[in-house]
């Protein structure tokens, strides 16, 4: 790979952050029923079709809680990988940093803010801001649109494989994150 790229897009969730809707709903719901609620759910919520307050409302009536009680369940799944933020920080001023992840928009600024992890990036796009979620190619279109960026200039770190399939397919460079190590080389492109 060479010097080309000038953005690098990380997701949140499974890269920067550890997972939590995946573990929060394998502790509730067995798999397929798991599926079928994120399905209903979490995916309108991640794009925008629904409210946070509203996804959190319906997961503590399946779940026979209160939403409150879900929510803050779920803030506390959150763990933020350091050795990311580390990596993040040394590539950032050779490299513009965007953060380009699903979620509801409130529960992600609120760990962003909680964290202080807002000017670890440059630019922030959050799926239901855009009200489009990854794997939609309209994802990637929106975060190029805003970034003023073509597909060749970007390289983009996912834990989804099927997220890493979609933005290579319109030509962004991806690759399939599973640890710190994974970006590593980045350094080694400053």
């Amino acid at each position: 790979m060479d010097n080309k790229h000038k953005t690098v897009i990380f997701d949140f969730f499974g890269v920067v952050c550890s997972e939590v809707a995946s573990v929060w709903f394998a502790k509730y719901f067995e798999k397929e029923k798991a599926l079928s609620i994120k399905e209903k759910y979490v995916r309108p919520a991640d794009s925008g079709e629904i409210t946070g307050k509203k996804l959190f409302e319906e997961l503590a009536t399946l779940s026979n809680s209160n939403s409150d009680s879900v929510r803050e369940e779920w803030l506390s799944l959150i763990k933020i990988d350091q050795k990311m933020i580390s990596l993040i920080k040394d590539i950032k001023g050779d490299f513009r940093i965007v953060l380009g992840s699903n979620a509801p928009s409130n529960f992600l600024r609120q760990i962003l803010k909680e964290n202080n992890l807002e000017k670890l990036f440059d630019t922030i796009i959050i799926s239901s801001e855009i009200r489009v979620a990854k794997p939609d190619r309209l994802f990637f279109n929106k975060a190029m649109e805003i970034l003023e960026e073509v597909p060749d200039n970007l390289l983009f770190f996912d834990d989804n494989q099927k997220n890493i399939e979609a933005a290579q397919k319109i030509g962004i460079q991806s690759h399939l994150f599973r640890t710190a190590e994974d970006a590593k080389f980045l350094t080694n492109l400053a």
